[in-house]
């Protein structure tokens, strides 16, 4: 059996926090104001649900959960409306 050496990268610049334990909107207003951010350094078109998702240290279930798997992008952009 051969053994393969992969090398795991992280695109997390920061320590993640769980989002767990708190509200839906505290949620969803840490998720506008990350993705407002990434946004913003990246551009809209460039940053994705899992940079999001990697950013708040979450899965993308918890984002598309938040504000529904179509409208993830536009509505963080909207700031949520």
């Amino acid at each position: 059996m051969k053994t393969v050496k992969t090398k795991l990268v992280s695109k997390v610049s920061k320590p993640a926090r769980p989002l767990g334990g708190q509200g839906d909107e505290a949620v969803r207003a840490r998720i506008v104001a990350a993705a407002r951010r990434l946004f913003f350094e990246r551009g809209f078109l460039r940053t994705t649900a899992d940079d999001i998702a990697a950013e708040l240290g979450i899965s993308k279930a918890t984002l598309y959960k938040s504000f529904g798997a179509r409208t993830t992008s536009s509505s963080a952009s909207s700031g949520g409306r």
